[in-house]
């Protein structure tokens, strides 16, 4: 037999050792990441965007659906990335975003949610704790989690910290896995499902993000607020604001999410389920100065319309429109002041003590499972 036919042979060997490996880890989706891209032409993805959407997507499809049909109203979104991450693979869902035609797409899949591992941590292990077990009960049982309630002596629910994992697991892929985003030096502007945005959500990221960069500490800005501040005609009033984090509008640039990332230990190990205040203890404890927010006064260009779903009783998931009922009867006040020209920055030199912890997020599985998806060779 030549050397040729050799190396062939064992060429085809490991062609075949391949398969069989990958066709082995394809049902749990567990191991192997799925990410898909999709663009709405011929011309591919590149690294030159305006800004990177990126949006949090669970079930809840008549809010996702308000929410592109938003974003398909914005100007100049041709220009943007959007980004949907999603912890529950359902083809109406899907059918969505195949129909985005507005922007460059790119989907990508959670691999560590409840629908991925549905007995079993971080899903919903039958030998886990009950949530509100006392925990000399927990103790006698020996059920998963025993020794490790909450301060508020509760154990885990998978619901509540799959959100918080997910949103961990989607900003390390997006900024340090995602080849696309490597470039983008820009914003990267955080979503949910259950949002609603305006027209000139663009055009005023970059008023406020100009504005931002005027500040040393300013690490990002935060485009929602509440809706009981309406601004005057074409007026646009920020303040930059220390002692919190709003989830509603909240956008970075990559040196903000380059100190967050420092900063892992704690935001993993921070006894609350919700991102949000996590990533402000975090940033409080761990850097040696503080990190600011642009946050806009009135007139938000990003509204939180959810009515229902996790954090909502069962019982009033019939409300679900409610919150889009309220965006429409004020859509007619907010409209009137699109595209501002100028904002007025204001200062808030108060800076507060580290927020108390809600809970929820005692099991150190949840810690290392956190830890573990950190990049820290970056």
């Amino acid at each position: 037999m030549t050397f040729k036919y050799v190396m062939i042979l064992i060429l085809c060997f490991f062609v075949i050792l391949l398969i069989y490996e990958m066709k082995w880890d394809e049902p749990s989706q567990l191991t192997k990441l799925k990410s898909s891209t999709r663009t709405s032409d011929s011309s591919g993805l590149h690294n030159n965007y305006s800004i990177v959407i990126i949006i949090q997507v669970h079930d809840r499809v008549q809010y996702l659906n308000n929410l592109i049909d938003s974003l398909s109203k914005v100007l100049s979104i041709s220009t943007a990335l959007l980004v949907l991450s999603h912890d529950v693979v359902q083809e109406d869902i899907n059918n969505i975003v195949r129909n985005i035609t507005f922007c460059k797409v790119i989907q990508i899949f959670f691999p560590y949610s409840i629908q991925n591992y549905p007995d079993k941590f971080p899903g919903n292990d039958p030998n886990d704790c009950p949530r509100d077990m006392l925990k000399i009960e927990a103790m006698k049982r020996n059920c998963n989690g025993a020794r490790f309630p909450d301060k508020y002596n509760h154990y885990r629910d998978p619901k509540l910290n799959q959100i918080k994992h997910h949103w961990w697991w989607k900003a390390n892929y997006v900024f340090d896995k995602l080849d696309v985003t490597q470039n983008h030096t820009g914003l990267f502007l955080f979503l949910e499902e259950d949002f609603y945005v305006l027209p000139d959500l663009i055009n005023v990221a970059k008023l406020m993000g100009n504005a931002c960069k005027r500040y040393n500490d300013c690490g990002g800005i935060i485009l929602g607020e509440n809706l009981r501040f309406i601004c005057h005609r074409k007026e646009l009033r920020a303040h930059l604001q220390y002692k919190k984090i709003n989830s509603v509008g909240f956008a970075i640039y990559r040196r903000t999410w380059e100190a967050i990332r420092k900063c892992y230990r704690y935001f993993c190990t921070f006894d609350d389920y919700n991102w949000d205040f996590s990533l402000l203890y975090a940033l409080k404890m761990c850097l040696k100065s503080d990190v600011a927010f642009l946050t806009n006064s009135c007139s938000p260009r990003v509204i939180h319309i959810g009515s229902c779903g996790v954090h909502y009783d069962k019982n009033r998931t019939q409300d679900c429109e409610r919150g889009l009922r309220n965006v429409e009867m004020a859509n007619h006040i907010l409209m009137r002041n699109l595209n501002p020209k100028k904002i007025n920055v204001t200062v808030q030199y108060k800076k507060s003590k580290p927020r108390k912890e809600s809970g929820g997020w005692g099991d150190p599985r949840d810690h290392n499972l956190c830890l573990s998806m950190v990049n820290r060779n970056v």
